[in-house]
């Protein structure tokens, strides 16, 4: 049986990160510290085989595949599947706004978030359906 070995990379720094605020899907770039994080990344798995790069169609998530995908000679193949979670109306909201128009929903997001749907938004649920998806549309 061919066995796959994947390397999960969260994306590096954003302004919003930083301010936490609720990205989902806004397409925020990443900070100069972000584009920092992507330069150690690429030197960090010097060593380890990869053979492919993937990652959501979001301009910080590109950017942070970069200089790997530069380092390899290898294209970073975008993927609906891999899209940050939508969180509806808290997208482009701090934690705190959150908090506050939110109350019990934010308490469940921060206690249990696996039952949590931020209003417009996706539950985990979905978004590991939507991967399992893309997955399955690779391999």
């Amino acid at each position: 049986m061919l066995m796959t070995d994947f390397i999960l990379i969260r994306h590096g720094e954003t302004e919003w990160n930083r301010e936490l605020i609720f990205r989902g899907r806004a397409d925020i770039p990443l900070s100069a510290k972000g584009r920092e994080q992507a330069e150690q990344l690429a030197a960090a798995l010097v060593n380890e085989k990869i053979d492919a790069i993937y990652a959501s169609p979001l301009s910080r998530a590109r950017e942070t595949a970069a200089p790997l995908a530069i380092a390899r000679n290898l294209e970073v193949a975008a993927s609906e599947s891999l899209l940050d979670m939508n969180f509806g109306e808290w997208e482009g909201l701090s934690v705190k706004e959150v908090e506050t128009r939110f109350p019990e929903l934010f308490q469940l997001w921060q206690q249990h978030p696996e039952l949590c749907v931020p209003p417009g938004g996706e539950s985990l649920a979905q978004i590991r359906d939507r991967v399992k998806s893309g997955l399955h549309e690779w391999f």
